[in-house]
């Protein structure tokens, strides 16, 4: 395995819309960086009012990055953590699950 491959860190970024949920936000930004091998910024034009009435100021302006998902936080959880066992494997998988305290699919050895 090549070492300097394992350190290497992704950044993804995610769209602010107005009136999205902040837990959405919350639980991608919080899963992938429990991997510690990807971080989430935030994107868009202006600052931007979320769901809870919080204005999120964005990590940068750009209106080109993918929306977060419109779905519950249940299903967040699901999505972001089939997303980090594609990219990283079954077992950062399971250490996210872990440490979110989420039931560990498939189960460790």
């Amino acid at each position: 395995m090549n070492t300097l491959m394992f350190w290497r860190k992704e950044t993804f970024s995610a769209a602010l819309a107005e009136g999205a949920d902040d837990v959405v936000l919350a639980i991608t930004t919080d899963a992938y960086a429990r991997t510690y091998r990807a971080s989430v910024e935030t994107a868009a034009p202006h600052p931007v009012r979320m769901a809870s009435g919080l204005t999120y100021i964005p990590d940068r302006a750009d209106e080109r990055a993918p929306p977060l998902p419109s779905v519950s936080a249940h299903d967040t959880f699901s999505a972001v953590l089939a997303d980090i066992r594609q990219r990283y494997g079954s077992p950062s998988a399971a250490l996210v699950a872990l440490q979110l305290e989420l039931p560990v699919t498939p189960p460790l050895p």
